[in-house]
């Protein structure tokens, strides 16, 4: 999905609070474009300027969220058919290099579990808008280097092939150690793919129908979780 605008948002403590980021990507029509980057912090309750970034002509947001693992922020970029991870560290920006050259029929989605930056990969095949899913493949970044966690067993991947396809729109987060991969199709049914790290097991979560009525398919998790007494 192209996006002008990123968003991250890092809780710290109850005493140092949260911070939100917020980039904006400022499109040229020629040549490279500009995107600034300023941060918000709730204990002075203050805007403050980032160091900004420059993106080749033709790029754009492969997602809209910024995210923050340690003290780094990672952005996801594509340009036609190469992604590329921009990452905001030690006050200035660096390019992380991906762990394909190909990049042609692939989504990437990043997160932070348990500290580590992890990156999720589905891949298509086909010639299609349609295309079916052929690989699903977890990776993580241990000192700057991709190591491959996990990849769907060809089971699995019989299912994933149809209910993650390209027609769907899919999303990823991850959250104590758990990888929730959505899918929705026209607006009628969640799809729910789960890998659970500390069991190294990948499982589907019972299907859950959606009001036609429904426009926003964004899922999200919370940092602290979010608990309920009755």
């Amino acid at each position: 999905m192209r996006s002008d605008q990123a968003v991250g948002f890092k809780y710290k403590s109850p005493h140092e609070g949260y911070e939100v980021f917020h980039l904006t990507h400022h499109k040229t029509e020629r040549g490279e474009s500009a995107c600034t980057m300023m941060r918000y912090r709730s204990s002075t309750c203050t805007w403050s300027s980032m160091p900004s970034l420059r993106v080749a002509a033709g790029s754009y947001l492969e997602c809209d969220t910024i995210v923050i693992c340690n003290a780094a922020l990672y952005t996801l970029w594509r340009k036609a058919n190469n992604l590329r991870i921009l990452a905001h560290d030690d006050g200035e920006w660096k390019e992380v290099r991906l762990p394909f050259s190909d990049s042609t029929k692939k989504r990437a989605f990043l997160m932070d579990s348990g500290g580590i930056l992890h990156m999720v990969v589905v891949e298509h095949e086909g010639l299609n808008f349609s295309d079916v899913s052929s690989n699903i493949a977890v990776w993580k970044l241990v000192n700057g280097t991709w190591d491959e966690v996990t990849r769907v067993s060809s089971t699995l991947l019989i299912d994933c092939r149809y209910r993650l396809n390209r027609v769907c729109y899919i999303e990823c987060v991850g959250k104590n150690g758990v990888i929730f991969l959505t899918s929705t199709r026209f607006f009628s049914e969640w799809l729910v793919l789960t890998y659970d790290a500390g069991k190294d097991e990948w499982s589907w979560l019972w299907r859950c129908k959606a009001s036609l009525a429904c426009i926003n398919r964004s899922i999200a998790v919370f940092e602290p979780s979010l608990t309920a007494t009755v």
